[in-house]
């Protein structure tokens, strides 16, 4: 998986066009995603427990026997609920571009929308079928994973494609196009200082316009962005390496470890360093 923010390159298995995870409760925080994006289409079945999502901009919720679409190119993020650790929390489906415009030929002028009319119960008993064959060896598997993948995006189309300017509007779509701009522009200097002001004026808004669309796009405040984008990248050297914290603070734009403790607290409910011990203990009994 990619930086968050930026595009997300997807670690395919062999060269199937597809990828499926299972998603299941762990340790805290570590299911938060951030916004990022990528070419491939992304649905998602919600088996048990509840999240939060942003998909263009848009706030909603998923409970159990929900189903979410994310378009190609689409910006999104999810915040999960209270789960319970080592149980499934979601299905997921990942499919390449090139597959999907090989089903749709005309999906670049398209835009998936889970409607009422959606047969979810189908849809989450393919996911579930598919997810079982993909957990298998076999090669022969594959023939049977297309043959639920053609049918799910059957589905999907027969029940949720739309126009995309009907479902996006333009001025939507030049939102997002920017924010993946601005984001490209945290990843890429988030160890440095970022001043809001700087930004703004680098992507031709004023410093109160940015403020106001940043946080209706995205429902964080900039700052609040880049905080949870800085924690998120230092979380992997702090669970993969053995830096100290003041070493990882720096590393990631943080001021001093005060900060970074503070910070990491914050979202994941405990310190740093309580953290790690945590971490490697779980890593030891596996």
């Amino acid at each position: 998986m990619g930086a968050e923010g930026i595009c997300q390159i997807v670690d395919y298995r062999s060269n199937r066009p597809y990828k499926v995870e299972v998603i299941e409760g762990g340790k805290p925080g570590t299911g938060i995603i951030l916004e990022h994006w990528h070419p491939e289409v992304e649905i998602v079945c919600k088996i048990s427990g509840t999240a939060e999502h942003y998909v263009d901009g848009k706030r909603f919720f998923s409970h159990p026997g929900d189903i979410t679409v994310v378009n190609s190119q689409s910006l999104h993020k999810v915040y999960p609920g209270q789960e319970e650790e080592g149980k499934r929390q979601a299905i997921v489906l990942l499919l390449r571009r090139e597959l999907v415009d090989a089903m749709i030929p005309d999906y670049q002028d398209k835009y998936f929308c889970v409607t009422e009319s959606l047969d979810r119960e189908k849809i989450i008993s393919l996911m579930t079928e598919t997810a079982e064959l993909y957990s298998r060896p076999e090669q022969i598997n594959s023939l049977l994973i297309s043959s639920r993948i053609y049918e799910i995006m059957y589905l999907l189309a027969r029940d949720g494609l739309a126009p995309k300017e009907e479902a996006m509007p333009i001025n939507k779509q030049k939102n997002q196009e920017r924010l993946r701009g601005i984001m490209n522009y945290v990843s890429a200097h988030y160890t440095e200082r970022i001043r809001q002001k700087d930004v703004a004026q680098r992507f031709y808004f004023t410093k109160e316009y940015f403020a106001r669309f940043f946080r209706e796009n995205t429902g964080l405040t900039f700052q609040e962005y880049v905080r949870r984008f800085r924690v998120k990248m230092a979380y992997e050297e702090l669970v993969n390496t053995d830096k100290t914290i003041m070493e990882i603070a720096l590393g990631h734009g943080f001021g001093d470890a005060r900060g970074f403790i503070n910070t990491f607290k914050q979202y994941y409910g405990t310190t740093p360093k309580q953290y790690r011990q945590y971490s490697k203990k779980q890593d030891n009994l596996t």
